[in-house]
Parts: C-alpha cells; structure tokens; sequence
C-alpha cells in the first residue's frame, strides 16, 4: 500500500510538473519564443532557455519516477527470496523434526528389542542351567543305579 502511495504521489507531481509548463507556454508564449545566446565557458550556444529547462526539469522527473520504481521491483525481489529462503528453512526445520521422531522411534524399538532379547538370554541361561542341573541329577541318580548294581552284584 505505502508503494503505492508513493508512485501516485510521484505521478501527481508529475502531472502538476506537466500542467503548469503547459499553462505557463499557454499564456506567456513571448517567454518560450526568445531565443538567447547562452556562454557555456568553452561554447556559445543559441537556443531557447525555457524549452532547455522544461526538458531538463522533465528528464529529472522521469528519472525520479523509474528511479523509484526500480527500488520497489528490487525491494520486492529480496522480500520473494527471504520469504523463499524462510520457506525453505521451514521445511528444512520439518524434515529435521520427522528425523528426530524417527530416531527417537527407532532407538526406542531398538531398547525395546534389546530389552526382549536381554530377557530372552536370560531365560534361555535359566533354562540351560535347569537343563544341566537335570542332567547332573540324572547322571547322579544313574551312578547311584551302577553302584547299587555293583554293590548287590
């Protein structure tokens, strides 16, 4: 909105600019018709002062006016690329977040399972050790068979 107003009030001063020169050749004809010999310090030049200052004058207008309105399309295309560049590290700020979740996910199947497998190895020593106690107590009880064979032998 402020550009805007900028450039209207830009083109307003143009248009008065305009205006005025046209009313000023309009009612005093006399003054754009002498025609002087101007000393430029290294030239003479013989033209007509008025029409010199009335281009001059709307040259630097014009320049104003494009002058302005190449600030704003530059100012405009740093506001697109910052907006794209935070678009971007948005993105980049999501896609970090999934991985963290991700990771966190993984760590935690990963302590899960290491758990499991912590309680897995822990029955399977038990059931190796009820295993071997058992054959122990059978191998017991088979010496004692053989020696009370051998002794009623």
């Amino acid at each position: 909105m402020k550009n805007n107003q900028h450039k209207i009030i830009i083109d307003i001063l143009l248009i008065i600019w305009l205006f005025v020169w046209v009313y000023y050749l309009a009612f005093n004809w006399a003054v754009f018709s002498i025609e002087l010999k101007i000393n430029l310090g290294f030239a003479v030049i013989t033209g007509y002062p008025i029409v010199f200052f009335f281009v001059l004058g709307l040259l630097s207008l014009i320049v104003i006016k494009y002058s302005y309105h190449f600030t704003v399309l530059k100012i405009a295309s740093k506001e697109k690329q910052e907006k794209s560049e935070k678009n971007l590290l948005e993105k980049d700020i999501e896609i970090l977040k999934l991985k963290e979740v991700l990771f966190k996910m993984q760590t935690k199947d990963m302590s899960e399972s290491s758990t499991a497998f912590n309680a897995l190895q822990e029955k399977l020593d038990t059931i190796s050790q009820q295993i071997s106690s058992d054959e122990k107590s059978t191998d017991n009880l088979e010496k004692d068979k053989n020696e009370a064979k051998s002794k009623e032998e």
